[in-house]
């Protein structure tokens, strides 16, 4: 019963993040981001997926 309740309060807490939305500019920066992900990846850059993969991994470095 407990855990029950405790994902009950969860789902409540956290069903406003899911649905939220975004601001235009922050969409059209994430679709320019999209395109030149997949036009790297087609064309086999590696040189964008590893300036990529060290952006993550110093953005997961500072996230706290």
């Amino acid at each position: 019963m407990k855990h029950i309740f405790l994902i009950l309060a969860l789902t409540v807490t956290f069903t406003g993040y899911a649905f939220g939305e975004c601001a235009d500019a922050d969409k059209k920066a994430l679709e320019a981001f999209d395109r030149a992900w997949g036009t790297a990846g087609e064309k086999g850059d590696r040189s964008f997926d590893g300036n990529l993969r060290r952006r993550l991994c110093w953005i997961a470095r500072n996230a706290e």
